[in-house]
C-alpha cells in the first residue's frame, strides 16, 4: 500500500544510512555527510509545522480560534509559502553546490581522496546525485506553491500538498 513517493522517501533514508555507516566503517568521518545532512534537514522543522498545519486545517480544528480558525489553519498558508521557498532554495541552489563540491572533492583531490576509497566515493556520489534528483518531484510541488503565491483570503493554501503523485 505505499506509494511511489513513500519507497522515494525510504530511499532517500537508505542511502543517507548507508552513506553515514560506510563513512564511520572508513573511518573517514566525513564532513560531506555532515554537510549534507545539513542542507537537507534544514527545511525539516517547518517541514513539521506545515504538517500540523495542514491537519489543522484540514481537520477544521476550532480551539484557540481567531476568527472561527484555529491559529494553525489562520498560519497554514504562510507556513506552506516558506516551506517551499526554503525547500525550493536548497534542493536547487545550495544542495547541488555542496554535491558539485563534493563530486570535485573527493574524486580530484588529494585531500579528499585520503580516507575514501574511489570505489566508494563513487557510491557515496551516485545516492548523493540521486537524492538530489529523486527530490524533483516535490521540487515541482514547492515551485507550484511559490508560482500560485499566498491565498490568504480564503484561508485555503496553494495546493493542499507537495507529495508527488
Amino acid at each position: 500500500v505505499l506509494s511511489a513517493a513513500d519507497y522515494m522517501f525510504l530511499g532517500h533514508h537508505a542511502a543517507t544510512s548507508l552513506y553515514m555507516i560506510s563513512a564511520r566503517l572508513c573511518e573517514a568521518g566525513h564532513m560531506s555527510a555532515m554537510i549534507l545532512m545539513f542542507t537537507g534537514e534544514f527545511t525539516a522543522p517547518i517541514m513539521n509545522v506545515l504538517r500540523i498545519s495542514r491537519t489543522a486545517s484540514n481537520d477544521e480544528i476550532s480551539a484557540h480560534s481567531i476568527l472561527g480558525r484555529s491559529l494553525l489553519q489562520v498560519i497554514y498558508p504562510y507556513v506552506e509559502y516558506l516551506f517551499a521557498l526554503l525547500y525550493a532554495t536548497f534542493r536547487i541552489v545550495i544542495g547541488p553546490i555542496c554535491a558539485a563540491h563534493l563530486t570535485y572533492d573527493i574524486l580530484l583531490t588529494k585531500k579528499g581522496r585520503k580516507n575514501v576509497p574511489v570505489g566508494l566515493s563513487v557510491v557515496w556520489l551516485a545516492m548523493v546525485w540521486g537524492v538530489l534528483f529523486g527530490s524533483i518531484p516535490w521540487i515541482k510541488g514547492a515551485l507550484t506553491i511559490l508560482r500560485a503565491g499566498l491565498n490568504v483570503g480564503s484561508g485555503d493554501s496553494a495546493i493542499s500538498s507537495i507529495d508527488p503523485e
